[in-house]
């Protein structure tokens, strides 16, 4: 199950005039994240660990891409800002169109296996806790506040601390303050805003359960 390692390691090594096409790669991870995600029952531990490190590095990888696309398609951010974007962003072998409907193409696929990652690991986290912990009623699940990234504005997520699940008695069922965002909806704003919420404590689940219970 190392085949993701070595579609990353192909994705950093292709010099700027043969590396695949951001497209290509993405469709790639994506038909190997859904691969991943319909095997994981059966696999190994030895096996989900192996890919869920590397699944790890993409979830980074990811994440900082779709901070800066979001950069390209901010009003606010400056010419120069934009350069410097670009310029990152073809570090990585990435390369970025000029026409906004294709760079709002690229994002939503960028977007798309950043949440896909998401999803393996959190099934892969709550595969090895069941393995674990037979009789538990408890299971992890994706952190509402970070989204399962694990961290917010370069810090460390502080409700899940970086781990990007959140223990849940199971059933899991959605916070109904939040909606599962795991932030607190301003009255001013009628959005949500930094605060935790105050019914499920960032979680984004109704009946999250104590860290300290994780077995």
């Amino acid at each position: 199950m190392v085949y993701t390692t070595g579609l990353l390691r192909k994705h950093h090594m292709r010099t700027t005039a043969s590396t695949l096409e951001a497209d290509a790669f993405y469709e790639l991870m994506e038909s190997r994240i859904s691969e991943l995600l319909s095997k994981i029952e059966n696999a190994s531990l030895q096996d989900i660990d192996e890919e869920w490190l590397t699944i790890r590095v993409l979830i980074d990888i990811y994440r900082r891409n779709d901070q800066l696309l979001e950069g390209l398609l901010s009003p606010t951010t400056t010419k120069l800002e934009r350069k410097q974007i670009r310029e990152a962003l073809a570090f990585q072998r990435i390369r970025i169109a000029t026409n906004r409907v294709e760079l709002e193409r690229l994002y939503a696929k960028s977007h798309k296996i950043l949440q896909r990652s998401v999803e393996f690991l959190a099934a892969a986290d709550r595969l090895v806790y069941k393995r674990q912990n037979n009789d538990n009623p408890n299971a992890p699940e994706i952190c509402g506040y970070c989204m399962g990234i694990g961290n917010t504005a370069r810090y460390q997520c502080r409700v899940c601390k970086g781990k990007r699940t959140v223990l849940v008695n199971q059933p899991p069922i959605v916070c109904p303050s939040c909606k599962g965002t795991g932030r607190w909806t301003t009255e001013r704003l009628k959005k949500p805003g930094l605060a935790l919420c105050k019914i499920c404590r960032g979680t984004g689940w109704e009946r999250a359960v104590n860290e300290g219970n994780r077995g």
